[in-house]
This record gives structure tokens, sequence and C-alpha cells, in this order.
């Protein structure tokens, strides 16, 4: 599973199914990246992904597991999370230092 960032945000990414009632950690999502994680357990028909920032949710996003295959096992991070990161008060990091 790939988890693809365009935000200029890192935050947790968690998956459940559909039932909602228990969620794992997926990835730390890093800004304007991808994160590969190879073990993960298959949520069943319908994966649902949520976004987590500073303790709080700041998204989620729910996904058959064809459009899953279709993509490829990747999962883009909404544009709409850094919308509500910024509503929350949360600043971009700087740039990093390049060598």
């Amino acid at each position: 599973m790939t988890i693809e960032s365009q935000t200029p945000f890192d935050v947790e990414v968690q998956v459940t199914d559909a039932k909602r009632e228990g969620w794992a950690i997926l990835a730390r999502a890093t800004r304007e990246s991808s994160t590969v994680n190879e073990t993960v357990t298959d949520m069943g028909p319908t994966w649902v992904f949520r976004f987590h920032c500073g303790g709080s949710k700041v998204g989620e996003l729910a996904l058959d597991r064809e459009e899953l295959r279709r993509a490829r096992w990747a999962v883009e991070v909404p544009p709409d999370v850094a919308d509500r990161m910024r509503q929350l008060g949360f600043e971009p990091p700087p740039d990093r230092e390049r060598d």
C-alpha cells in the first residue's frame, strides 16, 4: 500500500473496515512524498482511511477494494486535509535545508 501526499503537511494515516470498530496505524505520510507499507491487513470490501495530525482528525476517505486495486493499492491524501489543517491553525513546516 502506498500513501501519496501532495500536501505540505505530515499526517498519520489509520485504516479500518466499514464497521469502523477498530483503527490500525497504516503509515506516517510525509509531506509531498510517497510512503509505502508492505504489511497491510486486508480490511475487506470497504477500506476507511483516517488522517490525523497533532491529535486532531483532519480527514477521512472510504474506498472499496476494487478502487484500490485499480489504483494499484495507492491512496492519495485528499487536498482538503491540508485545508482542514490550516483551519485548525497548523502551519506547514519550513523547507528542509538542502545540502
